[in-house]
């Protein structure tokens, strides 16, 4: 039996589309398709995004990139 996959939650075209942490964070081949797996943090809305790291988007892009890692790590949004 075919597994539904979980839609965007958003439907903006040419944008991101946005997932949950706990969809991101399944294994790469159970992930969707358009997801970039180097990068699953920049499929998470703004607000799960802040719910997530505790900063946004911008804050977290200032951190030097040991940080990012660590944090994406600790999350499990990590390769």
């Amino acid at each position: 039996m075919k597994q539904l996959e979980k839609q965007p939650s958003n439907n903006v075209e040419g944008g991101p589309k946005y997932y949950s942490k706990e969809e991101l964070q399944k294994p790469d081949g159970e992930i969707p398709n358009d997801v970039d797996k180097l990068n699953k943090h920049l499929h998470l809305s703004p607000q799960d995004f802040e719910a997530c790291f505790g900063m946004t988007i911008d804050e977290f892009n200032a951190l030097a990139q040991r940080k990012q890692r660590i944090a994406r790590q600790h999350h499990g949004l990590y390769v």
